[in-house]
């Protein structure tokens, strides 16, 4: 997430990496996945630790030392240990930033079909596809096609011989899986994950690249495999595979994965490459969910979420204000294993058009730094909030235009919105402002027959002065003479705490008297921190603490679904003094102006609970807490023919000549193998009176629609009258 705010840090929380390809409804999870006793640490220098201490410590064992951050390894924990206690103790020792689950990157297992559709050998559709107009690439190409830059995948690895890429993959390539250089995105013909899908990933890697080249059809694509056909990786091959395409020379890479979650390692592989002048960009993810997904809502990460042909949300598609731009994700044809082309939606397949727009661009001007890419993207993107009244601010900028953004690259200009580099990635320490465009001559655009030219913008004004950054800002309560700051730390004394600290834009001093408070954490780099300090010619740090990340964040808002797991102890507190909700682990302010609802039972302990919030000064403050039907359930319960299934299923459905439309949480239990045809595949025969199935419905009611939260497949059986005499 490339924004005007600060990068937002989520607490350490059980992660499970999905490719963002299958929209699927968010369902309970048996537990996040991880590689069976490793654990990932990263060594404190002001330490002086070094692994063979904490191998010691912990009778733990080194499987591997990552390259980059100086410190990280992939260590094995002692034989029958409980993992996860040892990673709560290690987490807790100051020898080391941090140490966690080496968790895995998996499919969304709760959605167990593919939107894919084999679309043959007939290559038309790919070069003829409605996302070409939309976002005018040809006219883009008629002024350049992406040549000299490399755009690193990192996927499931790529078909290499597909013909589509000859002479387009570079020679750096890598296996993170296999641990060799032949990175292919091969089908096993195994169910590796006992999930009775064979190979259900198999191609994502293949269909990524084919819309990077769509775009870019110049540019160099560097194939990295971290995830096998079943879409099983670690969060250390994912880490090593960003370190190898910095030191191989990529300058864009694409990461059609995500997680709930944060990494640390993969945010800090994601920030040296950003430095290293590395634009990065990530799938936002298929949940429809307002939560940040990672590594999309990084700072360093640019979001892209899904739009159909007309511009309107995807119904997988996240959102939130964390999101930076949408770019067509449904049905897109892209390449197929074997040789082939195949038709797929998801927000994994939005990214690599971004990847793609970002190539053409810094091919233009080789100097755009990561911030001003991103500057151009946003800026120059489509706003889609009218067509989307309930998503208005919460797509990104709009969706993107890439023969726009071009423009501005040729005519020297930055748009006059969307600056969304400020305040954001160090990308350049040494780039406090947006440097100047160059101008570039422009040729006279050789158009592809029926594409139609498109206007360039006239120059405007190229952005100066410093890009805004949360700044410690003193509290209005509290005397001029010692204020309070809240913000993330972008310098810090080396081998000790006391010395000269940048903290926000501003500069610190802590001394032999200044109190350091450690509970939450190490201070750090990028760490959100807060604390006092006293006015001067210095500014002097009495007291310093590490802060739970959200603190420094300044999204707007949003709506947050889940369980109360705290309320205040009084219903007479309500409306009246400031009280403390948990919903689903994150902490909430209610006060006066606070809506509390109870539309689907009452605002108690273990409720279910939907929280409309925004946020004040790094506080999530409730607008509105209503009870809301649980995942799963509902008071109207009804049984039928399922003759209808949406694509996804937050779409509508027909069962028993009724429609309902999916809730954001519905959960679906068709276990029969006749299945209903789903979208993606074509009906053969005339089977389909057979394959009818008789489901159960649990449903609520708002006006005059019903909405589904469970569908049912009821068991296939004969049940004969009892005879009584």
């Amino acid at each position: 997430m490339l924004l005007i705010t600060a990068l937002v840090i989520m607490a350490f929380a059980p992660m499970t990496y999905v490719l963002w390809a299958w929209p699927r409804p968010a369902a309970a999870d048996s537990g996040p996945s991880f590689r069976d006793n490793e654990i990932l640490v990263r060594l404190n220098p002001d330490s002086g630790a070094t692994i063979a201490d904490i191998n010691t410590a912990y009778g733990t064992t080194t499987l591997a030392q990552a390259s980059q951050p100086p410190g990280a390894y992939r260590l094995r924990a002692p034989s029958g240990q409980d993992v996860k206690a040892l990673v709560a103790t290690m987490s807790q020792d100051a020898r080391l930033l941090y140490a966690q689950l080496n968790y895995l990157h998996e499919p969304p297992e709760a959605n167990p079909r593919r939107i894919g559709a084999w679309g043959g050998y007939d290559p038309a559709p790919y070069i003829s596809q409605y996302a070409l107009a939309k976002l005018g690439i040809l006219q883009a190409q008629a002024l350049t096609q992406g040549e000299g830059v490399i755009v690193a995948v990192i996927d499931t690895g790529i078909q290499l011989d597909h013909p589509v890429f000859s002479n387009t993959l570079t020679t750096a390539r890598k296996d993170f899986v296999d641990d060799d250089n032949v990175p292919g995105d091969d089908f096993d013909g195994l169910d590796n994950d006992g999930d009775t899908m064979i190979d259900e990933a198999a191609g994502h890697g293949t269909h990524i690249a084919g819309i990077v080249h769509l775009v870019a059809p110049k540019a160099k694509i560097m194939p990295l495999r971290v995830l096998d056909s079943d879409g099983h990786g670690d969060e250390f091959s994912v880490a090593e595979a960003i370190e190898f395409a910095r030191e191989n020379g990529a300058h864009i890479i694409n990461l059609s994965l995500g997680s709930l979650a944060r990494s640390r390692m993969i945010e800090e592989q994601i920030k040296d490459a950003s430095r290293a002048g590395i634009f990065v960009v990530a799938a936002a993810g298929n949940l429809s969910l307002s939560d940040r997904q990672y590594p999309a809502s990084n700072d360093c990460t640019l979001a892209v979420t899904s739009v159909g042909e007309a511009d309107v949300k995807s119904d997988f598609s996240n959102f939130g204000d964390w999101v930076d731009v949408s770019a067509p994700g449904e049905s897109i044809y892209s390449t197929f294993p074997i040789s082939g082309y195949a038709t797929w939606s998801g927000t994994s397949m939005s990214t690599p058009f971004v990847a793609g727009q970002a190539a053409l661009l810094r091919s233009k001007n080789a100097s755009l730094s990561p911030r001003q890419l991103a500057h151009l993207i946003a800026g120059s993107a489509d706003s889609t909030d009218a067509l989307n009244p309930t998503f208005v601010e919460l797509l990104g900028h709009g969706r993107v235009n890439v023969v726009a953004s071009l423009n501005h690259v040729i005519s020297g200009t930055f748009p006059g919105d969307g600056n969304v580099f400020s305040g954001g990635c160090d990308d350049d320490d040494d780039e406090p402002t947006a440097t100047p465009l160059t101008r570039t001559p422009t040729p006279t655009p050789s158009l592809t027959p029926g594409a139609s030219p498109t206007k360039t913008p006239s120059p405007q004004t190229t952005p100066t002065g410093t890009p805004a950054t949360p700044t410690p800002t003193p509290d209005p309560s509290t005397p001029s003479a010692s204020s309070k700051l809240i913000a993330r730390v972008g310098a810090m004394p080396s081998g000790t705490l006391r010395g000269e600290w940048m903290i926000g834009s501003s500069r610190f001093v802590a001394n032999d008297d200044t109190a350091f408070d450690v509970t939450l954490g190490a201070f750090a780099l990028g760490a959100c921190v807060g604390g006092t300090y006293t006015s001067g010619p210095t500014m002097l740090l009495s007291k310093l603490e590490r802060l739970e990340s959200y603190k420094c964040q300044s999204e707007t808002g949003g709506t947050h679904f889940g369980v109360v797991e705290l309320r205040p102890p009084a219903r007479a507190a309500f409306g009246t003094d400031a009280a403390e909700w948990r919903v689903g682990a994150i902490t909430y302010t209610a006060d006066a102006n606070t809506v509390m609802a109870e539309p689907n039972g009452a605002l108690v302990a273990n409720a279910y609970v939907a929280v409309r919030y925004r946020m004040v000064s790094g506080t999530r403050m409730a607008t509105r807490i209503e009870t809301h039907i649980a995942p799963g359930k509902g008071p109207g319960t009804a049984v039928g023919a399922l003759t209808t299934r949406p694509s996804d299923d937050w779409g509508a459905w027909v069962i028993g000549g009724v429609s309902y439309v999916g809730d954001h949480a519905i959960q679906v239990d068709l276990t029969n193998t006749v299945s209903v045809p789903e979208a993606g595949f074509a009906a053969s025969g005339s089977g389909l009176a057979n394959a009818t199935r008789m489901v159960m419905v649990n449903y609520y009611t708002v006006g005059n629609q019903r909405y589904a939260t469970w569908v049912y497949e009821l068991p296939r059986k004969v049940f004969l009258p009892v005879v009584r005499k």
